[in-house]
């Protein structure tokens, strides 16, 4: 290949470096990082103008006329591409996608298609170039092509000439709809055309150097500057001045624009189809006269960002979808909701309202979705701060415990409705490690306060507590706390309370059903052994024998477990929960449970006459238990001991219940707690089943009961939680009874 030494070697030399290092890079760009259309434009751009002044730079270098025609056709492919695509480029860049779809962008390069397909088979038909020769430059220090063109060419310039000036326009309008770095980025932009184009222009006047050698292609290395500068200095394809038609008016988002006066500046396509925008020209008009919505919240504003919701309208049909779908109740039949934020702006100097507009249906009827199930569940919802303050209480808290909402809300603290002690009925923890539903509130409160603290295992927390209702009652609650503090959208604790009362009570009932089978067990297989046992060994004697004496004692033996059969069926019998209790007169209950009684001339003084609720028969029963206890171990023996003639029982009324003492030598402190078990005796020959009866029927009516020393030295049983029909006083005494 022959080569010919110009003044403008090392000049186009350096254009062509320049270029194809941007080709290089913009290829990179599209395949490792970017692939949108403007990437894709900026890579098609800096690769034809590599080729063109490639093409160019070898084509003034060549000494020959094929070698030129030869670099001259690759010249002419990069000269052909440039022009479309720039303007691809400029119309992606400003967000034209309209002027890019795959039709357009067809009918764009049918020109620049043609001409690389004509250029390349122009020595069968010379519509590009008519002629080519070898000529003189003007100072004749080397040799430069040149042709004569033909009528494509003509087409080809045509059609370049009027797609670049159209790439020149849409940089223009951004500068002008711009600001800030945009504004900068597009004026770098028509900085590098602008002086492509000058270039372009001088070498068509032979104006100065132009006049020795076509700088157009050469130029393009400044335009692939003036992007390499768009993209590091002004990150021109990370921030992008996309047009207002791709963005503002495809928002599902209404936008207003207004002055200060009211009226309408811009407006985009959804602010028209929330707001009931009339037809026809909303520009320039007061915005609370051409919407259909209330824009009141224009009147609330006052320079700082203020928002409303507002309910509109809806089409019954879309309506009735949301019912069919569950997402609206029944409230929100024919309705939707819109919400507006209205905030000041100001642009060059110039204040104004923009007026923001979001369609919220779906959200609001879900929140009303949600609430209505909350408010209907027949569960209590509360949320708490973190400190424990109850902020929200939902209106089953009504039926449950019997509080209003309002009553509790950012005032009682939820620790307050908790019962702090285990109360008389508790039970402590068994041998077998299991727990009642009594036992598990021990526990519930020290979990419930890490909770509140944050220090507990896992943010949702299972527990059981007892909480006191509006009217004093105590009810067994199932509770599930999340602890969502650092949720923005709670803020709290969620707790979700249950009222199981019913069935802990059911659960209490058969722990004692249980205890009361374990007691028939021990009985069957051991108390009622032993004078089984002892009967028949006597009944075998006497068989053997013929001892009539031995019978004697069989007869005992039988008598004896009868008597604990009967003790055993009353135990069980009194177990059972009292469910309809009656108005029960104490002094006449006591007086008619004396007179079943072997008193063995003991004597019995009612200190009151007040009404109980209980069930009559099972008072009855305690009475008698109590009253049979005295006479039997009341008068005790030895040096210490009375006479059951100078025993005398009372019965009188207490503050919230009743007492029964005698006057006897009384309990020892240290078997107090002893006495109320089953089966415990001091006396051979008893079942030890009396005094647990008593606690078994006082359990059955809720009652406590408690051990004492009575005031004379005696053994005293007081009864408390004892509901009366009335508020009736303890009246006086009433007299003895022998």
């Amino acid at each position: 290949m022959a080569w010919q030494s110009t003044p403008w070697a090392d000049p186009l030399l350096a254009a062509t470096v320049v270029s194809g290092s941007l080709a290089v890079f913009g290829l990179l760009y599209v395949l490792s990082i970017r692939r949108d259309r403007r990437v894709v434009a900026f890579a098609t751009v800096m690769v034809a103008a590599a080729v063109w002044t490639l093409g160019y730079s070898f084509q003034f270098a060549s000494a020959t006329l094929p070698e030129k025609l030869q670099w001259a056709l690759v010249s002419m492919m990069g000269e052909a591409v440039v022009p479309t695509a720039w303007f691809t480029f400029a119309a992606a860049y400003a967000g034209y996608d309209e002027w890019l779809r795959p039709r357009v962008l067809a009918a764009l390069w049918v020109v620049p298609v043609m001409t690389v397909l004509l250029a390349a088979t122009n020595s069968v038909h010379g519509l590009v170039w008519a002629g080519a020769a070898l000529g003189e430059a003007p100072d004749g220090a080397y040799l430069v092509l040149e042709r004569a063109g033909g009528p494509w060419l003509l087409v080809h310039g045509a059609y370049s000439y009027f797609v670049a000036a159209a790439g020149v326009v849409v940089i223009i309008g951004l500068i002008e709809r711009s600001r800030h770095v945009y504004r900068g980025q597009a004026l770098v932009l028509f900085g590098g055309g602008f002086v492509a184009a000058a270039a372009h222009m001088a070498s068509l006047a032979e104006a100065g150097p132009a006049a020795a050698v076509d700088l157009t292609g050469p130029s393009l290395s400044v335009l692939g500057i003036a992007f390499a500068i768009g993209i590091f200095r002004y990150r021109m394809f990370d921030l992008v001045p996309v047009a207002r038609a791709s963005i503002i008016e495809n928002m599902g988002e209404g936008y207003v624009l207004l002055d200060r006066g009211g009226e309408v500046v811009d407006v985009n396509a959804a602010a028209r189809s929330l707001l009931g925008g009339e037809d026809g020209r909303l520009i320039g008009r007061p915005a609370r006269e051409v919407f259909e919505v209330d824009l009141a919240v224009l009147n609330e504003f006052d320079n700082e960002a203020t928002a409303a919701t507002v309910a509109i309208d809806d089409e019954p049909t879309a309506s009735t979808a949301a019912m069919e779908d569950g997402t609206a109740t029944s409230g929100d039949v024919g309705r939707r909701y819109l919400e507006l934020t209205v905030s000041a702006i100001e642009a060059d100097g110039v204040a104004g309202r923009f007026l923001w507009v979001r369609d919220v249906t779906d959200r609001i009827r879900l929140e009303r979705r949600f609430q209505t199930l909350i408010e209907r569940s027949s569960d209590v919802v509360f949320r708490l701060d973190e400190d424990g303050i109850v902020r929200y209480a939902s209106p089953s808290i009504r039926r449950v415990l019997g509080y209003e909402p309002a009553d509790l809300e950012d005032d009682l603290a939820f620790e307050e409705l908790l019962v702090d002690d285990r109360g008389e009925g508790d039970r402590e923890e068994r041998e077998d490690g299991d727990r009642t539903a009594l036992d598990r509130h021990a526990t519930a409160t020290e979990t419930w306060k890490r909770l509140v603290g944050g220090d507990a295992d896992s943010d949702t927390v299972r527990f059981e507590v007892q909480l006191r209702t509006a009217a004093g009652e105590v009810r067994f609650i199932e509770a599930v706390a999340r602890y969502l503090v650092d949720d923005p959208a709670v803020g709290g604790i969620v707790i979700n309370a249950r009222d199981v009362t019913e069935r802990t009570e059911q659960e209490l009932e058969l722990l004692r059903t249980n205890e009361r089978l374990d007691q028939f067990a021990s009985l069957v297989g051991h108390d009622l052994r032993n004078p089984l046992n002892v009967a028949t060994g006597h009944l075998e004697m006497a068989m053997e024998t013929g001892d009539t004496d031995s019978l004697e004692t069989v007869r005992e033996q039988h008598q004896r477990m009868e008597a604990m059969i009967e003790d055993l069926l009353s135990l069980a019998r009194e177990g059972r929960t009292v469910e309809d209790p009656s108005p029960v007169a104490l002094a006449a209950a006591a007086r008619q449970a004396w007179s079943t009684v072997d008193t063995r001339g003991a004597s019995l003084a009612v200190d009151a006459d007040a009404e109980v609720l209980a069930d009559e028969s099972r008072l009855y029963n305690l009475f008698e238990n109590l009253f049979r206890n005295a006479v039997e171990h009341g008068p005790g023996g030895g040096e210490n001991g009375i006479e059951p003639a100078d025993l005398t029982v009372r019965v009188e009324a207490v503050p919230g219940g009743f007492a029964v003492g005698d006057d006897g030598v009384g309990i020892p402190a240290g078997k107090r707690e002893q006495v109320l078990e089953s089966g415990y005796t001091t006396r051979s020959g008893n079942t030890g089943f009396g005094l647990a009866i008593v606690e078994e029927v006082a359990a059955a009516h809720g009652w406590g009961v408690s051990v004492t020393e009575n005031a004379d030295g005696g053994a005293r049983f007081e009864f408390t939680g004892v509901d009366r029909p009335t508020a009736t006083a303890p009246d006086a005494a009433n007299g003895e009874v022998d």
